[in-house]
């Protein structure tokens, strides 16, 4: 993980938060705004494999189902070449995943941090080898 990968992160979850082109199915939010409602963001190293992940934690997970959610993470990375990911570097999740509810836990209980690295340690009862947790921003009247 070098700050590249960090800085590309980011660029993708801004990216994620742009209007969607509608594609004929109900939004979940007004006004154009992204369908994604992203609740949780870090990279996750999977030692088995010794690779590093973004994972996304998103309602969609849940309400449509993990294949749905790639298939518009993928219409998202091919509007966006500019972006130096690739499906396979990239997970999602439910945000009922332990571990998202574990890195949230953290980050509502310490307002200041921007994000959080986490090394070789449990948290809330999960082990975690090695991730990075960025701090998304809060949006107005959405809750969290």
């Amino acid at each position: 993980m070098v700050e590249e990968d960090i800085a590309e992160g980011r660029r993708f979850l801004d990216a994620l938060r742009e209007p969607t082109p509608s594609n004929g199915r109900k939004k979940s939010t007004s006004g154009g705004a992204s369908h994604f409602r992203v609740k949780s963001a870090f990279w996750w190293y999977f030692p088995e494999s010794e690779e590093w992940r973004l994972v996304i934690a998103t309602p969609l997970v849940d309400e449509e189902g993990p294949l749905a959610t790639y298939k518009d993470i993928q219409k998202i990375l091919a509007r966006r070449p500019d972006l130096n990911l690739s499906l396979q570097s990239i997970s999602v999740l439910s945000p009922k995943d332990e571990r998202v509810r574990a890195f949230n836990k953290v980050l509502k209980g310490e307002p200041g941090l921007v994000s959080l690295r986490f090394t070789r340690g449990v948290l809330n009862g999960v082990y975690v080898d090695d991730a990075y947790v960025y701090r998304l921003p809060r949006t107005s009247g959405v809750k969290r």
